[in-house]
């Protein structure tokens, strides 16, 4: 009896800190995801096109109200149910990225737990570095994807594990598999199939893969897959490529000369100083050392071929290795775990180590978090105001948006405005070549005002803020 209580109290404990842990690092985000108004890019286009479901429907993506296909809709959709339920826009637009994050360190969990089951407290110690990560951090709570992704990469690789043993769960990486691409890109298909290379090498555990539950997985995650590129294809009649976003894929293959190599991994050292160094050398450590189980193995091999690829395409952001922060983060907490068994010395070494580095990040990600904060509530109420004169069959026009100097992006207009018509962005330095007949409305710099006098005579300042003035010109 005395035995049990100690082996409860020792399966307890982990859980308890790696819950409080878990509760802390997002119970904070909450607290920092609705501050600020919307003001990054990417971010915008979610919102934007989360909105225009709201007008137009959730059959199709939208933006500037025409069909868009470079992204697919799982998000949008989620996010076109909070933005009618939720006051504050930026809350309901990065709500779910902070929902993908818990779920992500949840997952994560158990993923440390199903490769180490005999070392509990290796899963508190996995979950502080990740929740510490400002790759993580940064990410759950802005209004992209990559969370989302990160999240079903991961769940599809726990079920890879659940696999091992219960040949039934490949059905789970297929349901992953489709969630991943509805949500962004199919990069868990080649996660699959470079887990599954990876066992047929191993003759230990090629056995696992001899079950029908695998082709069946495979053959249901490809018609799952297929299913929303098809609707769209036969209700818009577009080449495959425009569908299925390879048009995209090949024009920054195209450019990859256009940056410099080793970016990604170079970039990575500066946005997760603390043990960004540790996540990129530890799948190397891990691979070549003489015991090792067949799941480091695998995840090792895993990452080096996902951070290989990205090097060779030349990828051009650090976010692009989002998806697979997770399993960077369990084989550094494996690395440390086998340092940690070493002599008393070495480890309080480690110890005093991972919590300075620890705190590094944590630092680092909040800086980012508030560095990435822009104050534009002047712009904000020239949108609102923008909103308010837009009429049917009056073009809109968005001058200078996005040069140094000028106005924000249209999509900030579109989103912030809550415009009902498309806007059309001009180029300040055409010299008005490219502005259209009136009558029309629009928001510009203050600089630009003389400009746009000379395009229209009767030329009225609606509402002036700081620098942005909303015009008309009937």
């Amino acid at each position: 009896m005395l035995v049990q209580l100690r082996e409860s109290m020792s399966l307890r404990s982990p859980f308890f800190v790696t819950t409080v842990l878990i509760v802390c690092a997002i119970g904070w985000l909450a607290f920092e995801v609705p501050r600020g108004i919307l003001t990054n890019t990417d971010e915008l286009f979610t919102a934007e096109r989360s909105r225009e479901m709201l007008l137009l429907g959730r059959s199709v993506v939208h933006f500037n109200f025409e069909p868009s296909f470079s992204k697919p809709p799982l998000q949008y959709w989620l996010t076109s149910f909070t933005l009618l339920r939720i006051m504050n826009s930026a809350l309901a637009v990065r709500v779910w990225p902070l929902l993908f994050g818990a779920l992500t360190a949840m997952a994560f969990a158990w993923l440390i737990f199903l490769l180490e089951p005999n070392r509990p407290w290796l899963v508190p110690i996995g979950v502080a570095i990740l929740i510490s990560s400002p790759l993580f951090l940064t990410e759950v709570c802005r209004a992209l994807l990559d969370s989302g992704l990160m999240f079903f990469a991961t769940l599809s690789i726990v079920f890879t594990q659940l696999a091992r043993t219960r040949p039934v769960w490949w059905l789970g990486v297929a349901v992953a598999a489709w969630l991943g691409m509805l949500q962004k890109i199919p990069l868990i298909f080649l996660i699959w199939a470079i887990i599954i290379a990876v066992r047929i090498s191993s003759p230990t555990q090629r056995s696992s893969l001899r079950s029908f539950w695998l082709p069946v997985s495979v053959a249901l995650a490809v018609l799952l897959v297929c299913t929303w590129p098809a609707i769209q294809f036969f209700k818009f009649h577009r080449s495959i490529s425009e569908i299925t976003g390879l048009n995209e894929l090949t024009a920054r293959v195209h450019n990859v000369a256009d940056r410099p190599y080793l970016e990604i991994p170079l970039r990575m050292n500066l946005a997760w100083i603390g043990f960004g160094t540790i996540a990129l050398v530890a799948p190397v450590v891990l691979l070549f050392r003489i015991t090792k189980t067949e799941a480091s193995r695998e995840l090792s091999i895993l990452c080096l071929v996902l951070i290989g690829s990205a090097i060779v395409f030349n990828l051009r952001s650090v976010r692009y290795l989002v998806p697979i922060v997770p399993c960077l983060c369990v084989l550094t907490a494996l690395l440390l775990q086998s340092l940690l068994d070493r002599s008393r010395r070495i480890r309080i070494g480690v110890v005093i180590v991972a919590v300075l580095f620890f705190v590094v990040d944590v630092v680092e990600a909040k800086l980012k978090i508030d560095s990435r904060r822009k104050d534009a509530a002047d712009e904000q109420l020239v949108a609102e105001k923008l909103g308010a004169i837009q009429r049917p069959g009056v073009k809109t026009a968005i001058i200078g948006a996005g040069e140094s100097n000028g106005v924000l992006y249209q999509s900030f207009y579109l989103f912030h405005g809550n415009l009902h018509y498309p806007v059309a962005s001009c180029s300040s330095v055409q010299g008005g070549r490219d502005l259209p007949d009136a009558p029309a409305v629009g928001v510009c710099a203050s600089r630009e005002l003389p400009l746009l006098r000379e395009k229209y005579r009767n030329l009225v300042v609606v509402f002036e803020r700081g620098p942005f003035i909303c015009w008309r010109a009937d």
